[in-house]
């Protein structure tokens, strides 16, 4: 599958099958939706072997501030001069 909405276009990759589905438009939803449901999708076979403490280990050190605010200006600024100094102060902590 691809990402249809993002996928740059290229000649015939050797891929035998390739569905593109757009979130933005919904072309091959359904389509891919009645795949699913029939159970016609092949399944994987293969079963990945994962370390949960390496995995935390890794998400803990990607972390992000999950963070929601307001904020209502006196004067129009742009995002870039609202937020620049906030990504500084992030840097340098």
């Amino acid at each position: 599958m691809t990402k249809s909405d993002l996928v740059v276009r290229c000649p015939d990759l050797g891929v035998p099958h390739v569905r593109q589905i757009s979130a933005r438009s919904g072309q091959g939803v359904a389509a891919w939706l009645d795949e699913v449901l029939a159970g016609e999708l092949p399944r994987h076979k293969d079963v990945l072997e994962i370390d949960y403490e390496r995995y935390a280990q890794a998400e803990a050190a990607l972390a992000w501030l999950n963070f929601r605010g307001d904020f209502e200006a006196r004067v129009p600024i742009s995002p870039a001069m609202l937020l620049g100094p906030c990504v500084e102060t992030i840097d340098r902590s």
